[in-house]
């Protein structure tokens, strides 16, 4: 019964992926409106919101195509 709670938390598709706009390295999984840390990897602040988080992401992936 244990295994079937932890399968649906890893399946949740309302999280998503949020990578440092600095060295584009993985920070957390989530659903955030606003995101205010420092990165663990370059320790550099991030101060943005979802769309300024996520527009970095998705352009970045388009120049990896």
């Amino acid at each position: 019964m244990d295994q079937n709670k932890i399968e649906a938390i890893q399946g949740n598709s309302k999280f998503k992926s949020y990578l440092c706009p600095y060295c584009q390295k993985f920070l957390m999984k989530g659903d955030v409106r606003r995101l205010k840390m420092t990165c663990p990897h370059c320790q550099r602040l991030i101060d943005a919101d979802e769309d300024e988080l996520l527009s970095i992401n998705n352009s970045d992936e388009k120049q990896i195509r």
